[in-house]
């Protein structure tokens, strides 16, 4: 490591400097000590350096987490029994391209490799979004920490950030959508019926008679079941972190709501895009695209024959 190296540097010189003026065997026998202790010290620790880097260090992460919880970051080696590793130091990089936030986080370590080692931090999640992981290099160090060997990871990963749930001021009447028009029913069983003349290959049950025999023509009853204005949820995004966490939050809790109502909604992810909403794995998509959003500066538009619920950070609002 740099820092180990300048240290070392200025220790070096400074028993260079008492060797020139304090001129007596001690003085040579300690310079020669100090100049002779990285080689010792790369002496006792290669063979242990050789079998780390010969088995490899793995690197993980947690693929999903809620924001403001911490991350647990796990190095593992490869073997089967566990060595001693003099001095092992990783760079971790982290960007959040939602929030635009970069960070990195290094781990060193020293001791005995056998077990995963599991690191915590929350700095990398206090805001939604979704973080890419990158780790190019694992440098194995001698015990002073000057001569590495390195090894090559390319480990990169990406480590989804869900809002935590908020309940907003108003929830949409998912419960009174009006009804634009009915279509026919495949499972041929509805409340509703329209009414046509019959056709070849038409059930003999479905045969309105007294309509029929009042028209001297056979009348059928097609099933069809209703065709509802659809709900959608527009989420209005900013450039401001926090403001962005609590909007997600209102819209993961307004999502639970009508998925556990078995209500049929959509979310706006742009003027001409948007995502139907089934089950708890759609949410996970939708917030993947929104998280991928380049322009939050730009409202999303409305939709014709839609309820559009707007969710911001501060207010909701609902058009029709």
């Amino acid at each position: 490591m740099l820092k180990n190296v300048l240290i070392y540097l200025v220790v070096l010189l400074s028993v260079f400097i008492f060797s020139i003026f304090y001129f007596a065997w001690f003085s040579w026998y300690l310079l020669i000590l100090t100049l002779s202790v990285p080689f010792l010290s790369l002496f006792l620790s290669l063979p242990f350096m050789i079998i780390t880097a010969a088995k490899g260090v793995s690197v993980f992460t947690e693929d999903e987490i809620i924001v403001g919880e911490k991350l647990s970051v796990c190095i593992s080696f490869r073997g089967e029994k566990g060595v001693f590793c003099p001095l092992m130091k990783t760079k971790l990089k982290f960007k959040n391209s939602f929030t635009g936030q970069k960070k990195s986080m290094k781990i060193i370590y020293s001791g005995l490799l056998k077990d995963a080692i599991y690191l915590k931090s929350d700095k990398f999640t206090r805001n939604c979004g979704c973080l890419e992981v990158n780790a190019n290099y694992v440098k194995i160090y001698d015990m002073l920490g000057i001569f590495f060997i390195p090894i090559r990871l390319k480990y990169k990963a990406e480590v989804l950030i869900m809002p935590k749930a908020k309940e907003p001021s108003f929830l949409p009447d998912y419960e009174h959508i009006r009804i634009i028009g009915y279509k026919p029913n495949s499972n041929g069983f509805a409340e509703e019926y329209e009414l046509r003349e019959y056709q070849k290959g038409d059930s003999l049950r479905n045969i309105h008679w007294k309509i029929s025999a009042r028209h001297n023509e056979l009348i059928v009853k097609d099933p069809s079941v209703p065709i509802y204005r659809e709900l959608v949820l527009k989420p209005v995004i900013t450039n401001v972190a926090k403001h962005n966490d609590v909007m997600l939050g209102k819209l993961i809790y307004v999502s639970d709501i009508l998925i556990k109502n078995s209500k049929e909604f959509y979310c706006l992810l742009s003027d001409d895009k948007k995502l139907e909403i089934r089950s708890k794995d759609d949410i996970k998509t939708l917030m993947r695209e929104l998280y991928s959003i380049k322009n939050p500066q730009q409202a999303l538009l409305c939709e014709e024959n839609a309820v559009v619920y707007t969710i911001m950070h501060d207010t909701e609002a609902v058009s029709a």
